[in-house]
């Protein structure tokens, strides 16, 4: 990582829901990010990210996997379990394989 070109406004915006709530853990080789969502907005109405919306930032930064490591299943029942069960058809039509390998959380 090189401090001269490093982009803190480009770092910072990645964080924000909508535009991914992702940071790059190695830059250009892994990409962490909180589960997209079914849905365009949040429980409470707030812009967030889709398959949709994520696959074409993936395919620029050539992203060749991504690994889902929450499982919708294990929430508690409401509105926030259904907007995580995001269908992963999106990101495999875009060439971008899908994995899921999930964990308990805590």
């Amino acid at each position: 990582l090189d401090y001269r070109t490093f982009s803190v406004e480009e770092h910072s915006s990645m964080l924000r829901p909508e535009h991914g709530d992702m940071s790059w853990i190695l830059p250009g080789k892994a990409l962490a990010l909180a589960s997209p969502w079914s849905e365009p907005k949040d429980q409470d109405g707030l812009p967030v990210c889709t398959p949709d919306t994520l696959a074409p930032y993936f395919i620029q930064q050539t992203v060749a996997v991504i690994i889902q490591c929450n499982a919708p299943s294990t929430e508690e029942a409401g509105p926030r379990r259904r907007l995580l069960d995001y269908d992963p058809k999106a990101f495999e039509r875009s060439g971008v394989r899908h994995v899921l390998l999930p964990f308990e959380d805590g």
